[in-house]
């Protein structure tokens, strides 16, 4: 069995808050011996401008590696949906994430291995919009 990587979707360099906090966490995974890499979903060279390990383009997953997608990514969930790998929601705002789903049974009905997110207020959340994966709140870094 091969060692897994971790890899988050980006479909833009970092520019929002949510992006460097994804940063923020693939530094903190590689710091604890993770390979722990931004997917720059793009043909360009915008993969660059990562301040942590970044690959881009086109990408053969194999099933140990986990892929963590933003619950904006619409566009990438279909595209990994049959991918033979773990796939991971990031959800960092429930009030987006039905710009990608429809519904809670939706959601339910891909194939997340869990969902992670940054608050106990989002994962109660969805819970109460009908989401039945397994949540798991891992807050940022707040530095003083």
């Amino acid at each position: 069995m091969s060692r897994n990587a971790l890899y988050f979707s980006f479909i833009t360099p970092p520019n929002t808050g949510g992006d460097f906090i994804a940063i923020d966490h693939i530094a903190a995974l590689n710091r604890l011996g993770f390979d722990a890499k931004a997917l720059y979903l793009r043909n360009d060279l915008g993969y660059l401008n990562f301040p942590v390990p970044a690959v881009s383009g086109s990408l053969r997953l194999n099933q140990n590696d986990i892929i963590i997608i933003a619950e904006t990514h619409k566009q990438i969930f279909e595209q990994v949906r049959s991918v033979d790998c773990v796939k991971v929601l990031n959800d960092q705002n429930p009030f987006y994430t039905f710009h990608s789903f429809d519904s809670g049974q939706q959601l339910n009905e891909y194939p997340f291995a869990h969902i992670v997110t940054l608050s106990g207020y989002t994962k109660k959340l969805l819970h109460q919009l009908g989401v039945a994966k397994p949540i798991l709140v891992v807050r940022p870094f707040i530095p003083s």
